[in-house]
Parts: C-alpha cells; structure tokens; sequence
C-alpha cells in the first residue's frame, strides 16, 4: 500500500479510506465511476473499480461507497493473510 500512497497524486480526487478495518484510498471519483485501492497485505492491494450507469437503487448514487462495498465483499472472501 505504501506505494499506492507515494503515488496518489496521479490519482483524481483521491482521499485516504478504510474498508472492513484495511486501508484504502478512493480515486477518480469522477462522474459515473469510483475506484478504490484496498491494503490486505504489506506488499499486496487490489483494486475495485465500479461504474454505475443508472442511479436505480438509493445505494448507487454514492459510487464510492458501492465501491467500498464490493470491495468488502471481496475481503470477506479472501484467505487469511498467513
């Protein structure tokens, strides 16, 4: 993740996050879409990028929290860190 932070400035409106207790940072929240960079290990992230064409149910109208909210079921279905 440290090297998600060095770089962050190459990243459109990003702001620091946490999801399910890991870090992560929100970036390009711009328009339609929303990405997010989940820390799960020392040297391991990975990213959740959503894009909502229609705002159909209330949940979507905040895309970076949709994001974070896939992103958290992506966490609950990785291994333990060992």
């Amino acid at each position: 993740m440290d090297s998600v932070y060095a770089n962050r400035a190459r990243f459109d409106n990003s702001e620091e996050s946490t999801i399910n207790g890991h870090p992560g940072i929100r970036f390009n929240k711009v328009g339609m879409s929303c990405g997010v960079y989940v820390g799960v290990a020392d040297k391991q992230v990975f990213s959740a990028d959503v894009g909502v064409r229609r705002d159909v149910k209330p949940e979507y109208k905040d895309r970076c929290a949709f994001a974070e909210k896939v992103a958290g079921m992506v966490l609950s279905n990785l291994p333990p860190a060992s």
